[in-house]
């Protein structure tokens, strides 16, 4: 017997059906996501509309409140007051603070500051982002301890001191910027 050969053209593989979609299943897809889109419109709306004085209240924030006029006066009134509670272990304040406006001190006249130039990234990385800011109103902090003739802080430095002296620079904004509201930047 001979053998016969078949030579009629059969596909590589089997054809795919084509999908089957359901009316039903995108329209119920298109009313959840309008549903979640009108619900995002509507709490916008409710919150850019809420009068929320909560804010504002100055008892909230501290019992405490400057006496002094807006300017460099309240700026060094808070500046003392902060300064006044924080302490090194021998029971010597831990720095004292000057305020005043955004100025470079030295011995022939202080000089405005113009431009604070930021950096961002980690130590020891040769590049950074670098930003660049311009104060209208800025403030100006001098933290200098006691040790002559450069106002080191006394002591050895630790750890806990670097995080006291931290934690005494965030009180120092935080309250400047809530008796301050003017001032844009804090240095």
């Amino acid at each position: 017997m001979a053998d016969f050969v078949d030579e009629t053209r059969r596909p590589l593989a089997p054809p795919k059906a084509d999908p089957v979609v359901s009316r039903r299943k995108f329209g119920v897809a298109y009313l959840v996501l309008a549903a979640i889109v009108g619900a995002a419109v509507g709490l916008i709306v409710v919150l850019s509309t809420r009068n929320d004085t909560t804010t504002t209240r100055t008892a909230d924030f501290s019992a405490w409140s400057p006496t002094q006029p807006d300017g460099t006066a309240r700026t060094r009134e808070i500046g003392t007051k902060v300064a006044t509670g924080y302490r090194l272990e021998n029971g010597h304040q831990l720095v004292g603070v000057l305020g005043g406006p955004m100025e470079f001190p030295r011995v022939g006249g202080p000089i405005k500051v113009a431009a604070l130039l930021i950096g961002a990234g980690n130590a020891g990385v040769t590049t950074e982002n670098v930003g660049a800011a311009f104060p209208n109103a800025g403030i100006f902090y001098q933290l200098v301890g006691r040790k002559p003739p450069d106002g080191q802080i006394e002591g050895t430095p630790t750890a806990v001191r670097g995080a006291l002296l931290f934690r005494e620079v965030l009180e120092l904004a935080l309250y400047t910027f809530h008796y301050q509201p003017q001032a844009d930047h804090i240095v």
